[in-house]
């Protein structure tokens, strides 16, 4: 890298403070802000707050951010992720009778279930998902749904955003005004969460965030780039740009434009918002001069674990002051990501010289008998305890007891026989017993566990309970870097000193080399952004009896990798 340039830097500097100014000068009540990763958006937000002069609303759609945010924003603004303000609504508002309802994120598995019961219509739960995205109605399915969520007076994620939405288009009079309303990770809404923050805008003034370099959820939730892209063409809002990265190396950001100029140049990414993402070199330089290449390890083969002994050398060469680095700022010193099964494979190998390393893993989202207990531990004859039991514990003839409860609008418990009530309610009690912090007798115990399935640790794990104090609790190593493997997807809103993107062969990401998608390239961006320090991108020549070819992705970014190679030669001691 050429020698620092104090011109440069002055130039760089005043060019961020105009950038960030003119957003914040602007007296316009409709901002966009069109940012790419490590731009300072939160920084953005806070001045606008405090500009604002009163309390604002933070919005976004990814978990990960919104403690971050919450943090930044801290004293100016409440801050939700999406499904959590539309909770808070709910149980401030009388939404559709609803202020009271159970948040259960499984129940359409139930409901669908319900409508075969009676002969309603056959749906998935992803035909249900898709109809609520996008404001569907038609043949009065989502009727037929919503229905029967009201039997349980219940809501999932994307109904309850469904029903909010319609509370207050119905009483525009009552919808929520804030000095400032900002919203974050634009880009990964649909037209359902779209629709909610225009309704949202007739209220407050709004600043909005996103990138559509950065669209991850156009397949798992229906999102879609084109509403931020329609804000930015529309001319109702006021657009403005944060070019300059203060997160990434200059190797780094020249990968991730020349990804870009590749993937558009192949027709991908049509109507993108053009934006300028440079490293800002007052803050990257010196970690830049350091870290001039993105090392690419190319294993000989996937049948032995030279992947995860890879990344564990590297992890062990991580200096010291970066792990400090890492736990002051709050994120972990090393992150690795990629597609299954790399990813598995190389925590499995890394755990055994790590073993504070996590493996992230989503939300369990299945029917869970515990829910059932929990519900019932509160209330014996709540419908969807009940549904729940019936569900994981088929009653003799639970068919013929649903249609006979839902066809009259009765408490399901009503047709059960009473020793299955009896059994299951001595149960429940036993939660009960648990959520009031009392303790159980081995016996008890012994009960509990086999009708759940799981250990007494684990089910007060999930039912969010504090675990006994323990002597031989093991305290945190600081000196320790904290490791984290987290898929493509999970890796959004997040960052790290040093970054592994694993599983970089064609038939795997991207799963079709000659057909790449959107998001597929929108994946290795956001992976490749996550880079504070150092960034390694893994391969493997052999999986099984298969020859793999390298990913395409690499191909985009040659001119940026320094090759070593991993094989039965190679001196992991190192």
């Amino acid at each position: 890298m050429p020698p620092a340039d104090n011109s440069s830097h002055e130039a760089m500097a005043a060019g961020r403070t105009a950038a960030s100014n003119a957003v914040l000068s602007s007296e316009s009540t409709k901002r966009l802000l069109v940012a790419g990763p490590g731009t300072g958006k939160s920084f953005t937000f806070q001045q606008a707050l405090k500009a604002a002069g009163g309390q604002g609303l933070g919005l976004t759609f990814i978990r990960n951010l919104a403690g971050d945010l919450a943090s930044d924003l801290s004293g100016l603004a409440d801050v939700f992720t999406f499904h959590g303000y539309c909770k808070y609504l709910m149980h401030q508002h009388d939404v559709a009778g609803l202020q009271e309802g159970d948040y259960y994120p499984p129940l359409f598995q139930l409901l669908l279930e319900d409508l075969r019961v009676l002969d309603g219509p056959d749906l998935t739960v992803k035909d249900v998902e898709h109809r609520l995205h996008q404001l569907n109605t038609e043949g009065g399915a989502l009727d037929a749904v919503l229905e029967r969520a009201d039997y349980y007076n219940a809501v999932s994620h994307t109904d309850l955003v469904y029903r909010v939405l319609g509370h207050f288009e119905a009483a525009q009079e009552s919808v929520p005004a804030y000095a400032l309303l900002v919203v974050d990770e634009y880009q990964d809404f649909s037209r359902l969460e779209a629709n909610f923050i225009a309704l949202l805008a007739t209220k407050s003034p709004t600043l909005i965030a996103g990138d559509d370099d950065q669209a991850l959820y156009t397949t798992m939730k229906h999102a879609s780039p084109s509403f931020l892209r329609e804000l930015a063409a529309d001319g109702d809002f006021d657009v403005f740009e944060l070019p300059y990265c203060s997160r990434c190396t200059s190797v780094v950001v020249a990968a991730v434009n020349d990804l870009l100029a590749a993937a558009t140049l192949n027709g991908n990414l049509q109507d993108r918002i053009a934006k300028q993402f440079t490293c800002y070199l007052p803050d990257k330089e010196a970690d830049s001069t350091a870290h001039p290449t993105i090392i690419h390890a190319e294993c000989s083969t996937a049948n032995q674990p030279y992947a995860g002994r890879y990344i564990a050398q590297q992890i062990a060469r991580i200096p010291t002051a970066d792990i400090a680095t890492a736990r002051k700022k709050g994120h972990p010193a090393a992150l690795i990501i990629g597609p299954r099964p790399f990813l598995d494979m190389a925590y499995n190998e890394v755990v055994t010289k790590y073993p504070q390393a996590a493996l992230a893993k989503s939300a369990p989202n299945d029917v869970d008998i515990l829910d059932g207990y929990r519900r019932l531990a509160i209330d014996a004859h709540s419908r969807l305890g009940w549904r729940i039991i019936l569900d994981q514990c088929p009653h003799e003839d639970s068919a013929e007891v649903l249609r006979r409860a839902l066809e009259s609008n009765s408490d399901l418990d009503a047709g059960l026989k009473d020793d299955y009530k009896s059994e299951h309610l001595a149960i429940s009690r036993l939660v009960a017993r648990l959520l009031a912090n009392e303790t159980l007798s081995s016996e008890e115990q012994a009960i509990l566990e086999t009708a759940t399935d799981r250990s007494l640790e684990q089910i007060r794990l999930d039912l969010d309970l504090a675990q006994p104090d323990r002597d031989d609790a093991a305290e945190v190593d600081v000196a320790e870097p904290e490791i984290l493997f987290t898929t493509l997807v999970g890796s959004k809103g997040l960052s790290a000193e040093h970054v592994f993107i694993v599983g970089l062969n064609d038939g795997h990401f991207p799963r079709d080399p000659d057909a790449v998608t959107d998001e597929e390239i929108c994946s290795m961006l956001v992976a490749l952004s996550r880079t504070r320090k150092q960034c390694h991108v893994i391969s493997t020549k052999f999986l099984g009896r298969g020859f793999l070819e390298p990913s395409a992705f690499l191909t985009a970014i040659e001119r940026h990798l320094d090759k070593v190679t991993i094989n039965k030669d190679y001196d992991f001691d190192a």
